[in-house]
């Protein structure tokens, strides 16, 4: 196994990440996420939309003082 970010090669000496639904891979710190390492799981790349969808705005209706 290299020592080197899958994505951009840079060295990585003792804090490195791995994705569990890319085996064998090591990613440096700024490549850890799912979206920054074309994740292979499509689950994990929807986040943002998921995110939208689950949570919705509330909006609130002004309350008139007596």
């Amino acid at each position: 196994m290299s020592n080197k970010c899958f994505v951009c090669q840079k060295k990585i000496k003792i804090d490195y990440y791995e994705c569990k639904y890319c085996p064998s891979k090591m990613f440096c710190s700024n490549h850890r996420y799912s979206f920054a390492h074309e994740c292979v799981n499509k689950d994990f790349l929807d986040y943002k939309e998921r995110l939208i969808k689950n949570n919705p705005k509330v909006y609130h209706e002004k309350i008139e003082s007596i």
